[in-house]
């Protein structure tokens, strides 16, 4: 019963880490599209330029 105990403990770690690595994953990927939507912007912002000249 000790050994099932351990295991369960083990398996939960592993769960936990693996949800703070979803966690972090999320946030950079929320980052990059913040990034992206810059760039995308800044990219439109240069065309009405160009058109304007």
């Amino acid at each position: 019963k000790e050994i099932l105990t351990q295991e369960k403990a083990l398996i939960q770690n592993e769960l936990d880490q693996q949800k703070i690595n979803v966690e972090k994953l999320e946030i950079e990927l929320f980052e990059h599209k913040k990034f992206t939507d810059v760039l995308k912007n800044q990219s439109e912002e240069t065309s009405k330029l160009k058109d304007d000249l």
